[in-house]
């Protein structure tokens, strides 16, 4: 399902030339950023725009791989502080690379909730974070679909790695929902259709066996782009009957789940309509050498409300997850 793309040492050079070019503040300015990636893209090699256009078009398989990137040598060291709450937010180089291959994709896009809305998100083991359910958390993460059950999800997510963990052991977990859904039986399709998965919250909206919860979805829904599936596997099912439906499709995940290991200067693109991801767990020593990775979310086409737009399920998170989420180290 992993398609490789190894960047010659020329397509190498041309994008290290551009990225260089890239020289508004993804922090502060991040519009301009992204517009100054967005009008650097044709200037890139054709053949890599062509690839990752085809990815865009949910073309082809639906993670790439992107090997060879020109990330720069003599990073600092993975902070133990969220990004956002650092004294000295600075650009590392990066952002532009990630930027350019994004720009090629779709439309980079971010959450005013999420990490002060910057364009680029930064993501490392913060210690507060250990156990919860969180790419700053240390434990499984488990599959998912980016952003599950927002009104406006990623259709695309890029994953550029900075620096792997010290022994290169975590690895990223990928899963083609077209070939797990291929695998269940077309009871349990009906029932994932129905409107009866929630997740457990003290500020849900509706109440399920004396427990509040958030409002009730389905996991597979029709659209005007395609079948959509909305994924996290620790969603809680409403019936026994979709209990049923749950388990087989996460045994379907596990089945068909392929192990990525992404090094620095290596790059994923996944199809966020056509996989799911997740992470096995650190063993984090927050001394500047655990894994970090930048990402960007991207929309085929921007949405009505531009580039910053509201994550619709954050007042439903629960409070504890929320003021763990908040807390900076």
């Amino acid at each position: 399902m992993v398609e490789v793309i190894d960047l010659s040492p020329k397509t190498r050079s041309a994008l290290g030339r551009l990225s260089d070019r890239i020289t508004a503040d993804p922090y502060r300015s991040g519009m301009a950023f992204v517009e100054e990636a967005r009008a650097a893209t044709p200037h890139l090699p054709s053949e890599l725009v062509r690839s990752l256009a085809r990815a865009g078009a949910h073309e082809g398989t639906p993670v790439l791989l992107v090997r060879g990137l020109p990330v720069p040598s003599g990073l600092p060291p993975t902070p133990n502080v969220k990004f956002d709450h650092q004294r000295e937010i600075g650009r590392l180089g990066t952002e532009a690379l990630l930027a350019l291959l994004g720009s090629c994709v779709g439309e980079i896009f971010t959450y005013r909730e999420w990490d002060s809305g910057h364009m680029v998100q930064n993501r490392y083991p913060i210690a507060s974070h250990r156990t919860i359910q969180s790419a700053t958390g240390s434990t499984e993460l488990v599959l998912h679909t980016e952003a599950a059950f927002a009104a406006l999800s990623p259709d695309h997510l890029v994953l550029l790695g900075l620096r792997a963990d010290p022994d290169s052991s975590v690895q990223t977990i990928v899963a083609d929902i077209g070939t797990a859904l291929e695998s269940i039986s077309a009871s349990s399709r009906r029932q994932l259709a129905a409107p009866m998965f929630a997740f457990p919250s003290d500020h849900g909206s509706h109440m399920a066996g004396g427990r509040r919860m958030t409002e009730p979805h389905p996991i597979l829904r029709q659209t005007t782009e395609g079948l959509r599936l909305d994924y996290q596997h620790s969603i809680t099912p409403l019936s026994p009957d979709g209990a049923v439906a749950l388990a087989e499709l996460n045994a379907a995940f596990t089945a068909a789940a392929e192990e990525v290991t992404l090094r620095s200067g290596e790059a994923l693109v996944i199809d966020n309509r056509r996989a799911v991801h997740g992470r096995t767990a650190l063993q984090p020593s927050f001394d500047g050498t655990d894994r970090w990775i930048q990402r960007v979310l991207l929309r085929r086409t921007l949405p009505a409300d531009g580039r910053v737009v509201f994550d619709s399920r954050f007042d439903q998170y629960p409070s504890e997850f929320r003021s763990t989420l908040a807390r900076p180290k």
